[in-house]
Formats: structure tokens, C-alpha cells, sequence
């Protein structure tokens, strides 16, 4: 017998040399050894020719009901605890990525803890919501502690006054689904880094204010790249020391490790920041906490400030 935890298949290596029938035929040959209770790990990597063959593969690994009319109990109950799923440019396109993420939204006999979601390619606003709604379902909302959708990007068409709809849109969606604490009540680590599907410093702001916010449970921030602005990055340094009330209780206490590399912190915010920091780690021995500001443009007071 084969025991298999992980599994990593990444279809673009093999696109140059592998038919998609011939892709079909390996999948099918592989599927006895992914199908069972030992699997913990499943990575895909998308490509063209097997973008129409992930949606069955998921079905079976991670014992999904394929209908939203099939009874929850037609599952197969899967191990799988970590799931990374990358698209490339040419699988970025609703017709390809939304069955796939369809696929994922009627997982129900599974429980992730570790989520990454990676895409080349620029998404559109629909795309994004159906990934919001795989978000929310319990697969994926009651047990993930880490979740990683860096360089996730709204793609949209039209004027300038219709991408900003099209993103705020988007963007109240994010926030209602990663900023309240009952739909991630354990998530550790969050990355959002060089994503603009969560509108900067208007989702730090909601967030942060968001009673039982996620932020009370994070342990590593990273929102490297975001454009954050003076007032987001304000608000988030209010947020972390949170010393009058205005936030969520709780908000950063448990926080070790924070990215702002690529975002902008001015002197009186690294100041800001440094005191934040200092409030909530006083009297703690060891450990220490990792801060990035590389790229930020800080000057000798804002270096000094820190």
C-alpha cells in the first residue's frame, strides 16, 4: 500500500508534453492513492489543458457534493487539511476559474486549515465574489487559520467611475467575509499583499472596528504593497494600540509579525506604529516581533521614530 499525505500536481509542467486526455488518464490512474483518509496536503497548479478536468478532481479528493441539491451526506468525508490552488494568466478567465470555484463552494465534507489562492492573471469582480462565496462556506470559514490570497486583482472594464464601483462592490463583499470573527474565528495568519480586492484603508478601518474581528486571533499581518495610504496606515496603527476603545478589544494583542513593505509610513505613523507595538508586547520576555518596512520611503525620523 501507497501512503500518500502529499500532493502536488502542477499541470504546467506538463502541458508542453502531456495531451489533455493523457492528463485525464494520469489523474485517473493517481485517483485511488488521493482518495483516501491519508492525504493531509493537495496542491494544484492550473493550466489550460486541465482546467476543465479540476473540478471532477476535486470532487473526488476532497469528497465534494457536485450539486447544491445533493444531501451533504453524499460526501465522502476528506482529511485534506491544506489546499493551494494556482491559476495562470490563461486560466484567469470566468469560464475557466468560476466552475473550479464552484467546485470548491460545494465542498462539505472537508475542513481546511490552510488555504493559499494564487492567480497570474487579473480577475474579474464575478470571479472574486465567487471566491468571497467559497470563502464563507464552513469548509473553508470554520477551521483556516492561515489564508493567503497575496497578488489577488480585480480586473474590470469601463470608466474610471465604473471600475470604482465595480471594486467597491467587491471590496464591501471582502469585508463582510475576512473582517468578521464569526466567519474565521481562528485565523493566525493572514496575507493580502499586492491585492486591491480589499479597498486599502477602508478595509482596515471597517475591519478593525468589527466586533470579535479577526484581527483579535492574528498572529502575522502581511499587507505588503497594499495601497494603505496616510489614513489607512493611521488607522492601523490606532487599531494595534487601541488605547481609547474606538476598536474591536483585542485588536492585534496576539499579532508577531507584520509586513508593510511597499506601503508608505510617515514619520508621525512610524511613530505611531513603534508605540502601538510597544503597548501590546510590554512586559513580554522573548519571542521579540518581526517588522518589515522595507520600501517604505521612511526618513531618519521616521527610522528614528521606530
Amino acid at each position: 500500500p501507497v501512503l500518500l499525505e502529499h500532493a502536488v500536481f502542477d499541470f504546467n509542467r506538463v502541458d508542453a508534453v502531456m495531451t489533455t486526455d493523457s492528463q485525464a488518464n494520469m489523474i485517473k490512474l493517481m485517483l485511488p492513492f488521493l482518495a483516501t483518509d491519508d492525504l493531509k496536503s493537495l496542491t494544484l497548479s492550473v493550466s489550460q489543458k486541465s482546467a476543465g478536468l479540476i473540478p471532477a478532481l476535486l470532487s473526488v479528493v476532497l469528497g465534494n457534493r457536485l450539486t447544491s441539491s445533493s444531501s451533504a451526506t453524499d460526501a465522502r468525508r476528506s482529511k485534506v487539511e491544506r489546499l493551494t490552488l494556482h491559476v495562470n494568466a490563461e486560466c484567469s478567465s470566468d469560464d475557466v476559474l468560476i466552475p473550479i470555484l464552484t467546485a470548491l463552494k460545494f465542498c462539505t465534507a472537508v475542513s481546511f486549515t490552510s488555504f493559499t489562492f494564487a492567480a497570474d492573471g487579473m480577475l474579474s469582480p464575478e470571479a472574486v465574489t465567487e471566491l468571497m462565496h467559497v470563502l464563507a462556506t464552513p469548509a473553508f470559514s470554520s477551521g483556516v487559520e492561515v489564508l493567503n490570497l497575496s497578488g489577488v486583482d480585480i480586473q474590470t472594464q469601463g470608466s474610471h467611475r465604473e471600475h470604482d464601483m465595480e471594486v467597491e462592490k467587491v471590496c464591501g463583499i471582502a469585508h463582510s467575509f475576512i473582517g468578521s470573527g464569526s466567519v474565521f474565528p481562528k485565523l493566525k495568519e493572514l496575507d493580502i499583499s499586492r491585492s486591491n480586492i480589499f479597498g486599502g484603508h477602508k478595509f482596515v478601518s471597517a475591519w478593525a472596528r468589527h466586533p470579535g474581528s479577526t484581527g483579535c486571533t492574528l498572529e502575522a499581518l502581511n499587507v505588503a504593497g497594499v495601497e494603505l495610504g496616510e489614513i489607512g496606515m493611521h488607522t492601523l496603527c490606532k487599531a494595534l494600540k487601541n488605547d481609547e476603545g474606538e476598536f474591536a478589544q483585542g485588536f492585534g494583542k496576539k499579532l508577531q509579525k507584520l509586513d508593510l513593505s511597499g506601503c508608505s509610513l510617515s514619520s508621525v505613523n512610524a511613530g505611531n506604529l513603534a508605540d502601538a507595538i510597544a503597548a501590546n508586547h510590554q512586559g513580554e520576555s522573548g519571542g521579540g516581533f518581526e517588522l518589515n518596512v522595507s520600501s517604505c520611503g521612511i526618513d531618519d525620523e521616521a527610522f528614528e521614530a521606530l
